[in-house]
């Protein structure tokens, strides 16, 4: 990588080897999660087979929320220490000149790593930690605190968008983080469209929407589906897992929207640009409930970008001002499902109008891809 030896740390999953050595030549070692790792690993209610599956697996996935109210008592605290004391051994073992702590979670065993071996850190944060979507109050107060205390620690700051960056800076009083964004490289010779229209038996005559990636809530799917109800000749794809997917299903259910919206997947994280290629609008709605999702930079946004699609995308500081700068689609207010109707009609009844933003995230992804992007990590680390 760049002349560099990387050894990743990771938490253990299910169906994944302890370690593993990447076509690229990464080290990987995964450490295990301690007290509850095998319930946490039950079986995704999405990817059932069948009603009764489902329904044993919504029931596991309950059991895992009563797990992780432990994470409000001080019992996270002994299995987050034994976490730690895993991964601490791992880095020890390799011997690093760098520490890169991957969001919040990290950050303070990276800062006993950077004193103990006199060793730079890197805190990489793809959220805004003190503001995450899915997080109470209570949980939102501790993030900050301790990434107040931790973050003047570190060498340098990653973020993954401007408002993120700025907002940061702010917040803590330290210099502007760099921002790089999480963006896919663009290699046209190994993209392969995989069909839609032909997975979903979708009608010819049909224009094809697209959302896709973690299916949470406040990111917009509930308004989207809601500003097809009235659209002729459409059909609207949703791509992806989450815990957020059974609610969902059963809204469209109980909506009568079957015959319009479509779910699909979850398909491995490699393909989802080649999917996305044979849709004709990508839809990227995330709502802006906290200061992390209203700066956000969703990966959805640039595998549509790669993927050569219009987009409609909220109009927020960071994803509108990409939108609009690169002419690659609308934006709209998230929260209103007629002002995403509006957009959607927009774009459905003037193909040439697709075609001009199509044309727009062509040309953008020949500037925003990561084989620009990554220039900016190897000089953070090569003035480390």
């Amino acid at each position: 990588m760049a002349g560099h030896q990387v050894q990743v740390v990771a938490l253990a999953a299910p169906n994944l080897p302890v370690t593993e050595t990447t076509s690229d030549g990464i080290q990987i070692t995964r450490v295990s999660r301690g007290p509850g790792a095998k319930l946490l690993g039950v079986s995704d209610p999405t990817n059932s087979v069948s009603n009764k599956s489902k329904q044993r697996n919504v029931m596991k996935r309950t059991a895992v929320q009563i797990v992780k109210l432990a994470a409000k008592t001080p019992i996270s605290k002994y299995v987050q220490s034994g976490i730690d004391q895993r991964m601490k051994a791992v880095v020890l073992a390799f011997g690093p000149d760098v520490v890169h702590a991957h969001d919040l979670e990290t950050l303070e065993l990276a800062c006993t790593l950077k004193f103990k071996l006199k060793i730079p850190v890197v805190y990489d944060s793809h959220e805004i930690a003190s503001e995450r979507n899915h997080h109470s109050p209570a949980q939102r107060n501790r993030a900050g605190a301790k990434e107040e205390k931790l973050i003047p620690y570190a060498d340098a700051v990653i973020m993954v968008s401007e408002g993120c960056a700025n907002f940061t800076a702010n917040k803590y009083g330290i210099s502007l983080p760099n921002v790089i964004l999480n963006i896919p490289d663009f290699d046209p010779e190994k993209m392969e469209v995989r069909d839609l229209r032909k997975a979903l038996r979708i009608p010819a005559i049909n224009t094809v929407l697209v959302h896709q990636g973690s299916l949470q809530k406040n990111r917009g799917i509930e308004q989207s589906i809601e500003a097809l109800r009235d659209i002729p000749n459409v059909t609207y794809v949703i791509i992806g897992y989450g815990q957020h997917r059974p609610y969902l299903e059963d809204y469209v259910a109980r909506s009568g929207l079957s015959e319009k919206i479509k779910f699909f997947g979850p398909v491995p994280s490699s393909q989802l640009i080649d999917w996305a290629t044979s849709a004709d609008i990508g839809i990227c709605t995330v709502v802006g409930k906290t200061k992390s999702y209203l700066y956000a930079m969703p990966n959805k946004l640039f595998e549509y970008t790669m993927a050569g699609l219009p987009v409609i995308a909220s109009d927020y500081p960071d994803i509108g001002k990409f939108v609009a700068e690169n002419k690659m689609g609308l934006t709209c207010d998230p929260e209103s499902s007629s002002d995403i109707g509006a957009a959607i009609k927009t774009l459905v009844r003037n193909p040439e109008l697709r075609a001009k933003f199509a044309e727009g995230a062509r040309i953008a992804r020949t500037k925003f891809n990561w084989a620009n992007e990554q220039k900016k990590l190897l000089e953070i680390y090569s003035r480390l």
